[in-house]
């Protein structure tokens, strides 16, 4: 369904561009293109920005089938790219290590699920990763240009910006604004002024959709979501203070982080950078199931400085990576065993995961800058 979202973008582009953003010319282009969409709640919308359907124009003349298994070997070369990128900076001494690197990274279900749905998942984990190696090699200008790539998911945008405010790096700062002013001005050219309004009131409306239209708000593993099922509601407005409060308890102690400057080899910079991705999936209104394949590009992180960790915290983080990856597989195991009705225990233990994962990210900063400064 997500491949024929973006097939469906794609193929409005190549015709009228500016109707690329209305509802009712993407239901009736898609229905053209695969009858299944015959209704709102099977029918999913192209949300993504214009410049993301000129990924897929040159996929439309194969047709719908053979252009998904196109892209799914596409999405299986970059997540190839992904692990091997993963074996160079994590350097696994043992090869049974390695192995299970491997293994772990190609089994972890919100990944393999990514892959399977066509979904850019894959590609929004080589932004982060290939960033934040550009910056252990010092490409401030490139690690920024690379980064303002997220914009294929504008929903982590926000956080991400505000964090290198306050870094005050005016290279990698330049590099993100760069790469978001070429994006918005090839989108621009695409579908015009009113085409970027559209899209904007798009997003604003798929803010409020409670179901329908292949969103599901309460499907989503986010803070949003946790609140909706504890509260058991899909009234947005009923959850809407402790959800700005669950927002500013995460957001703001993310970006107080962020005030700090750390060498980008360090690996205080890799627990800022791994905090500010966890913190972006929590935050987000919509963090769909597949977009936590984020979580490997985590995990490769910790794990590239894992030995910089005293003995206690080294095993905390490999047991809480461990018990990410179970969590995930159990979750969708059940969810599909139970036909969707463990679904929001699942959620719930998913996010609580997330929280608890940020707050070790959180605490061993901290303790790693009490530590320099006590050595000062």
């Amino acid at each position: 369904m997500d491949f024929l979202a973006f097939y469906t973008g794609a193929h409005l582009l190549s015709q009228s561009p500016i109707e690329l953003y209305n509802l009712h010319a993407q239901l009736i282009t898609q229905q053209q293109i695969d009858p299944i969409t015959r209704t709102t709640a099977v029918f999913l919308p192209f949300l993504n920005p214009p410049f993301v359907a000129i990924i897929f124009l040159s996929l439309l003349p194969l047709g719908l089938q053979n252009a998904y298994a196109i892209w799914t070997w596409v999405n299986t070369i970059l997540l190839l790219v992904l692990i091997s990128l993963a074996y160079q900076h994590v350097k696994p001494k043992k090869w049974y290590l390695a192995v299970l690197l491997i293994i772990g990274i190609i089994t972890f279900i919100p990944i393999l699920t990514s892959v399977l749905i066509g979904q850019l998942s894959s590609l929004l984990c080589l932004i982060f990763l290939c960033a934040w190696i550009s910056l252990k090699r010092d490409r401030e200008f490139l690690g920024g240009l690379i980064l303002s790539c997220i914009a294929i998911k504008p929903q982590y945008i926000i956080l991400l910006l505000l964090a290198l405010l306050l870094q005050r790096r005016k290279k990698l700062l330049a590099g993100f604004l760069t790469g978001i002013a070429i994006l918005f001005c090839f989108s621009y050219l695409l579908v015009g002024g009113n085409g970027i309004d559209s899209y904007f009131s798009l997003l604003d409306m798929s803010l409020h959709w409670s179901s329908g239209f292949g969103i599901d708000l309460m499907a989503q593993h986010s803070l949003q979501t946790a609140f909706l099922i504890l509260f058991q509601t899909q009234s947005l407005s009923q959850i809407y203070l402790p959800w700005i409060i669950s927002i500013a308890l995460i957001g703001l102690p993310t970006l107080f982080l962020w005030t700090k400057k750390f060498a980008y080899t360090s690996a205080n910079f890799a627990y800022q950078f791994t905090i500010l991705i966890v913190a972006s999936l929590l935050i987000s209104p919509h963090t769909h199931f597949h977009d936590l394949s984020l979580l490997v590009v985590v995990a490769i992180i910790i794990l590239s400085v894992i030995n910089k960790l005293k003995p206690k915290m080294k095993n905390i983080f490999i047991v809480l990576l461990s018990t990410g990856f179970a969590i995930e597989l159990a979750g969708y195991l059940l969810d599909v065993q139970t036909q969707t009705a463990t679904h929001p225990l699942w959620i719930l233990v998913s996010v609580g995961y997330m929280l608890i994962l940020w707050f070790f990210l959180f605490k061993t900063l901290i303790q790693s800058q009490k530590n320099i400064k006590n050595k000062d």
